[in-house]
C-alpha cells in the first residue's frame, strides 16, 4: 500500500480513561499472567511479570509519551520501588547506565538486540533471566549485514516474540511523559518500537483472540525514502509497495519474517506520526492472519481489512485523530483522521450507500473517506458492545461465507438490518448494539424474505443489486425466485451470472418444480433461457420434456440452453430428440445442440452426415465443434469429409481434424492427408475396423509436441500451433514488481532471468511476435482498469510485426486489474453485448498474462468470472492459456481454473526470491499504502 494522505496534529491531552475503557473489554492475558484489566487496575503493578513500564525498570531518562501499562503508574503511584523479578541482581537493577537499562528492558520485553549483544559495559546484566545469550550474536550480525549495515550508515536490528525491526535512523525527537522533548538514539528507537509493536499485538489479540500463524512481522524504519524503497524493492517486489500482508515463507528479512512493512522519516518525520503508522500497519497485518492466514479479498474483505487497522490505531488515545488512507494499485481517497466519531454520526444521519456496496469493494482504492470512517465505526462499536457475535460473524466471512449469510449466522440479522441498528446506536436511538427485548422480530406481512425482496425490487445500482441477490444465499420460496428472475431484464453479465449461481443452489422442491412448470413456459425469453440453464445445473430429470420442447424455440439462447441442460441431465431418451433437431440456422444454437448430442456417444451416429456438412462452415468455431462431435459419435460417413478437410485446415483446427480422424477410424496415422486417403481407399469397402480399440482424442489431440526449432515461435515455453492467436497483457501497476525467474523456469523462458514483471512479459511477447509465421493472424489486448485492443481485428503477422513490437514496448503501466473486461475483449465482446447471436472471427488461441486478482470491471468475484467464462466459451471455443507471474498477490487457484476450464494450459512463472516458490497458501499479498 502507498500512503495517500495523513494528517498530523499537535500534542493534545487525551484522557487515559479512553484506553482504560478499551482495556475493560479485553479478556485474555497479554504477555503476563494477569489480564490487562487487572494489570491496569488503579494501584496494581504487574510489571514484574514482564513488559514492564519504564519507571519499574528505573529508566535513567524521561519515559516517552506512551502511557505506562501499569495500574500503579496510572494512579500516579511509583512502581520503581517494587520488588524486582527473581534473578535480577541489585548491581544491574540499580545501575543508571543506559546499557544496563536497555538490557533490563530487553529482558522484560523478550528483545534480542544487536547492540545489547555487543555491549560489554556490565557483564552482570548479561545474566538477567529472559535476556538473549551471546549465541544469538551471529544471527544478529547476519541480519544487520543483510539489511545494509555500513560504517557510514550503521544498521541496527533486533527482534522480539512477534516482530523484527531494522532501522538506520540515527536519532529521533521524542515527546516524553513530562512534556519536555528529548532525542532518542538508534538503540532506543529499536527498543521503543519493538515495545510498541508488542503492545499493539497484545491489544489486538486480547480483543480478537489468537493469530493464525507464528513467525515474525518485519518492521523497516528508514532514515530516508531511498533506503525505504530499496527495502521495498527487495522484499515486497516494488519500490513503491510498502507492505506484504498475509503470511508465508518469503524473502522478507532473508526469510526471517513472514510479512512486513516499511516507511521512512521522510514520510513520517516525528515520533508520534511514525508510531501511529506502525500501529496502523500492524492492524492490517494482524487482521490478514487472524482466525486463519488468508489475504484473499473474498475472505479478507477490504472494509474489514481497513477497519481493523484504524480500530487498532485509534484505541490508543494518542492517535484518536490520526489515520492513513489506504489504496492498492489505483488512487485512493483523501481526508482527515480527526473527529471520526462525529463524522460517523453524520454518515449515520444522512443518505449513505447501502452496506452491500461497501462489502462488495474489491480494492481499497475504491473506498471513499466515508467508507473508511464507516468501517472503523462498525469495528469500534461492535467490539465494544457485541464482541462475541461480531467476531463470529467476521470468522464466518474469513471462512468464505458471503456477508449476508455470515451476518444471519453470527448476528441473526441481515447486513441492512445491522446497518440500521448501527445508525440508531450512533444517533442515540438505542443504548446498545446488543439485542434487547424490543428487537424481537415481527413477522413480515410479505412472508419469507419480504424485506429482501423489496430491496431487490427497488435497487437500481447493478453492483448493489448483485450483492443483494448473492446475499440471499439460497432461494426457498417461489416469490423470491420469481423476483430474481425478473431482474434478468437488465443487460448485465453480473446480474445474469449472479441469478444463475444463486438459483443453482436451490434445494426447495416447490421452487424447482415451479421453475420447471412456469419458468420454462414463461413468455420472457431471458427467463426461459436461464431457467433452462439452472435446471440443467440441478440435473432435474422431470424437466426433460419441457427442455426438449424448447429446442424449437424462436430465441437462439433458449434453444442453446435447453440443449445444454439436456446434456447435463443426460437422460438417454433425449438422444433421439437431439438427433432429430440437430439442424439450426443460428451457429451458437447449433454448437450447443451438437455438443449436447455428442455427450450421448455413438447412439447418435445417425446424425453423422448433417454434422459433416458443418466442416465447411464459415465460422471456425462451428468447424471445430463438428470435429469434436464426430470424434465422439461419427461413423464411416465422417471419414471422407474429414480427410478432405485435413488438406485445407491449418493450425489448431488441423490438429482437431487429425484427432477426429483417429477417433473415428481407430487408426493412428500421422497428419498426411494422402496417407489417410490411401488407407481409406483400401479399407472403405470393409468399413471401419471393429476389432481395434478406439483412439481417445483427448489423449492424442494435445500430445506432447516435439521440441520447437530455433526459428519456431514459442511463448513461455509453449510452442505456437495456432494460426490465429491473441496476446492479452496486464498493464496494472503491480506489474512493476521485481521478479527473479528460478532456474527451472529460465529453461522455459530462454534468456529471461530477472527484472520487473512487465519487462519480463514484454521481452517474452516481443520474442514470440518476432518468430510468428508471416501468415499467422494475431492481435494484442492491453489491460489495466481500461481495456485497449491494439487493433480492431486480427492482422496478418507479415508486415505488422514491427508495429506490434513497438506497441508492446511503449505500453505504459497504470491503475488496477480488470480481468473480466480483458476476457470480454479476448472472446470478441469488447464494447458489445454478451447476448449477441453472431459468432465473431476471434482467434482460436489466447495467451492471457497477469500477476494479480480481479479488482476492476463489472465482475470482480473470481467464481462469478469463472462461471461467466465457462458459459461464454461453450460458443467461443477458445483455448485460453493463462500465464501467472510471481507468487505474491496473484490468485493462482483462480487462474489455474480459468485455464483448465477453458481448454488451455496454466503456466506459472514463480519468483525465485519468494522462498522455494512456496509461500504458504494463500500467498502473501503486496500492497501500497
Amino acid at each position: 500500500m502507498q500512503f495517500r494522505n495523513r494528517r498530523r496534529f499537535p500534542f493534545r491531552t487525551i484522557s487515559y480513561a479512553l484506553l482504560l475503557g478499551w482495556v475493560g473489554v479485553l479478556a485474555h492475558p497479554v504477555g503476563a499472567d494477569d489480564p490487562p484489566e487487572d494489570r491496569m487496575k488503579p494501584g496494581h503493578c504487574g510489571c514484574s511479570e514482564g513488559k514492564a513500564c519504564w519507571h519499574y525498570l528505573r529508566t535513567p531518562m524521561r519515559p516517552p509519551e506512551d502511557p505506562c501499562r501499569c495500574g500503579l503508574c496510572a494512579s500516579k503511584g511509583d512502581c520503581s520501588t517494587k520488588e524486582r523479578p527473581t534473578g535480577w541482581g541489585a548491581d544491574c537493577t540499580g545501575s543508571q547506565k543506559p546499557p544496563c537499562f536497555w538490557k533490563r528492558h530487553a529482558a522484560s520485553y523478550g528483545i534480542t538486540c544487536l547492540t545489547c549483544l555487543l555491549d560489554t559495559e556490565c557483564e552482570t546484566c548479561n545474566t538477567l533471566p529472559g535476556l538473549a545469550d551471546k549465541g544469538s550474536l551471529p544471527q544478529a550480525r547476519k541480519q544487520a549485514a543483510l539489511e545494509g549495515d555500513s560504517p557510514k550508515k550503521p544498521m541496527l536490528v533486533a527482534w522480539s516474540e512477534h516482530f523484527y525491526l531494522a532501522t538506520d535512523i540515527p536519532r529521533l525527537k521524542l515527546l516524553t511523559q513530562g512534556g519536555a522533548p528529548r532525542i532518542a538514539d538508534q538503540h532506543e528507537i529499536v527498543h521503543l518500537f519493538l515495545q510498541r509493536a508488542e503492545w499493539a499485538y497484545d491489544d489486538f489479540t486480547a480483543v480478537w483472540g489468537p493469530i493464525g500463524t507464528g513467525g515474525r512481522t518485519g518492521i523497516y524504519l528508514a532514515d530516508r525514502k531511498g533506503k525505504m524503497e530499496q527495502w521495498q524493492a527487495a522484499y515486497f517486489g516494488n519500490a513503491k509497495t510498502n507492505m506484504l500482508y498475509g503470511a508465508g515463507v518469503g524473502k522478507v528479512g532473508g526469510g526471517f519474517c513472514v510479512n512486513g512493512f516499511a516507511t521512512s522519516t521522510d514520510d513520517y518525520g516525528n515520533d508520534r506520526d511514525l508510531h501511529a503508522y506502525v500501529r496502523h500497519m500492524i492492524g492490517h497485518l494482524l487482521y490478514s492472519m487472524w482466525h486463519k492466514v488468508d489475504p484473499d479479498v473474498r475472505r479478507c474483505p477490504k472494509w474489514a481489512f481497513a477497519g481493523a487497522a484504524d480500530w487498532l490505531c485509534k484505541i490508543e488515545p494518542l492517535f484518536l485523530d490520526w489515520t492513513v488512507f489506504c489504496f492498492d494499485e489505483g488512487q485512493g481517497s483523501q481526508g482527515s483522521g480527526k473527529d471520526w466519531a462525529s463524522k460517523a454520526r453524520s454518515i449515520a444521519a444522512g443518505r449513505r450507500d447501502p452496506i452491500e456496496k461497501l462489502f462488495a469493494l474489491s480494492s481499497e482504492s475504491h473506498m471513499t473517506s466515508d467508507d473508511h470512517i464507516r468501517s472503523w465505526s462498525y469495528m469500534d462499536v461492535m467490539l465494544r458492545e457485541d464482541r462475541e457475535r461480531w467476531l463470529e460473524t467476521l470468522k464466518a466471512i474469513r471462512d468464505g461465507k458471503d456477508p449476508a449469510p455470515a451476518f444471519q449466522e453470527g448476528l441473526s440479522m441481515s447486513p441492512d438490518e445491522f446497518d440500521k441498528r448501527w445508525a440508531d446506536r450512533l444517533l442515540g436511538k438505542r443504548k446498545t448494539m446488543i439485542d434487547v427485548p424490543k428487537d424481537a422480530r415481527v413477522p413480515d406481512g410479505d412472508g419469507p424474505n419480504g424485506a429482501a425482496r423489496r430491496r431487490i425490487q427497488q435497487e437500481p445500482d447493478i453492483q448493489i443489486l448483485a450483492a443483494l441477490i448473492r446475499g440471499l444465499d439460497h432461494v426457498g420460496d417461489i416469490k423470491t425466485a420469481e423476483l430474481v428472475l425478473s431482474r434478468l431484464g437488465l443487460d448485465s453479465d453480473l446480474i445474469r451470472e449472479t441469478v444463475v449461481m444463486l438459483l443453482s443452489k436451490t434445494t426447495a422442491p416447490d421452487v424447482i418444480e415451479w421453475m420447471r412448470a412456469s419458468g420454462l413456459t414463461s413468455p420472457d425469453e431471458m427467463t426461459k433461457a436461464h431457467v433452462a440453464r439452472v435446471l440443467g445445473n440441478l440435473k432435474y430429470l422431470p424437466a426433460r420434456l419441457g427442455l426438449e420442447a424448447l429446442l424449437d424455440d424462436a430465441h437462439w439462447l433458449v434453444r442453446a440452453n435447453a440443449a445444454r441442460a439436456l446434456s447435463d441431465i443426460a437422460d438417454p431418451a433425449s438422444a433421439a430428440v437431439l438427433v432429430a433437431k440437430i439442424e439450426d440456422s443460428n451457429p451458437k444454437a447449433w454448437i450447443a445442440k451438437a455438443d449436447a448430442m455428442a455427450g450421448y456417444g455413438m447412439v447418435t451416429s445417425a446424425a453423422t452426415l448433417p454434422v459433416t456438412k458443418r466442416l465447411d462452415a464459415s465460422d471456425w468455431q462451428v468447424r471445430l465443434t463438428a470435429c469434436r462431435v464426430l470424434a465422439k459419435m461419427g461413423d464411416k460417413d465422417a471419414i471422407d469429409p474429414l480427410i478432405l478437410r485435413l488438406e485445407t485446415e491449418g493450425g489448431r483446427l488441423r490438429r482437431e481434424i487429425h484427432a477426429a480422424l483417429m477417433a473415428v477410424s481407430h487408426e493412428t496415422f500421422g497428419e498426411s492427408a494422402q496417407t489417410w486417403r490411401n488407407w481409406w481407399k483400401k479399407q472403405k469397402s470393409s468399413g471401419i475396423p471393429k476389432d481395434l480399440p478406439p483412439v481417445n482424442p483427448d489423449d492424442d489431440r494435445y500430445a506432447k509436441p516435439k521440441p520447437a526449432r530455433p526459428d519456431e515461435a514459442t511463448y513461455y515455453g509453449k510452442r505456437i500451433f495456432s494460426q490465429s492467436l491473441l496476446f492479452v497483457l496486464d498493464l496494472s501497476l503491480s506489474m512493476d514488481t521485481f521478479i527473479k525467474v528460478p532456474p527451472e523456469a529460465q529453461k522455459m523462458l530462454g534468456s529471461l532471468i530477472s527484472g520487473t514483471k512487465i519487462s519480463v512479459a514484454k521481452q517474452a511477447a516481443r520474442a514470440c511476435v518476432e518468430k510468428l509465421d508471416a501468415r499467422t493472424r494475431f492481435n494484442i489486448v492491453f489491460f489495466s482498469t481500461k481495456v485497449n485492443p491494439w487493433q480492431k481485428s486480427l492482422v496478418v503477422a507479415g508486415g505488422m510485426k514491427d508495429a506490434a513490437i513497438a506497441a508492446i514496448q511503449n505500453a505504459a503501466l497504470e491503475d488496477e486489474t480488470n480481468i473480466f473486461g480483458a476476457l470480454r475483449a479476448a472472446v470478441g465482446l469488447h464494447e458489445r453485448s454478451t447476448l449477441t447471436a453472431e459468432l465473431d472471427p476471434i482467434p482460436d488461441t489466447i495467451y492471457f498474462l497477469t500477476d494479480g486478482t480481479p479488482t476492476r470491471g463489472e465482475i470482480t468475484d473470481p467464481d462469478t468470472i469463472l462461471s461467466w467464462m465457462r458459459d461464454v466459451n461453450r460458443f467461443a471455443k477458445v483455448e485460453l492459456n493463462v500465464i501467472a507471474m510471481g507468487n505474491m498477490g496473484v490468485d493462482l487457484d483462480f487462474l489455474r481454473k480459468l485455464a483448465v476450464e477453458n481448454h488451455g494450459e496454466f503456466i506459472h512463472v514463480p519468483d525465485a526470491d519468494s522462498g522455494s516458490g512456496a509461500a504458504s497458501k494463500p500467498d502473501p499479498v503486496p500492497a501500497m499504502k
